[in-house]
């Protein structure tokens, strides 16, 4: 499924969501991705924007392709989550 992330906000609910489906606590996330579990806690509220390795190290964790779009093509990327060119 092709989810658009266009904000902190954006990025912190696909977060939230896909750790609550993979059944994991913030601080399992935090250990599987390498961050502490306060970070975990302001990216899914939207009050801290992770940097980029943060971001790739969320995505690895949970399994999430992050995909970027060609603004020369039309439509989302194919099998892509979210666009990194969206988050900043």
């Amino acid at each position: 499924m092709y989810q658009p992330v266009r904000s902190a906000k954006d990025f912190g609910d696909l977060i939230r969501h896909r750790r609550q489906l993979a059944g994991l606590t913030q601080a399992e996330l935090a250990q599987r991705a390498g961050l502490e579990t306060k970070q975990i806690s302001r990216i899914e509220t939207a009050t801290n924007v992770p940097g980029l390795n943060s971001i790739l190290a969320l995505c690895a964790a949970l399994d999430v392709e992050l995909g970027l779009r060609d603004p020369d093509e039309a439509g989302p990327p194919s099998h892509a989550v979210a666009s990194i060119e969206d988050i900043f």
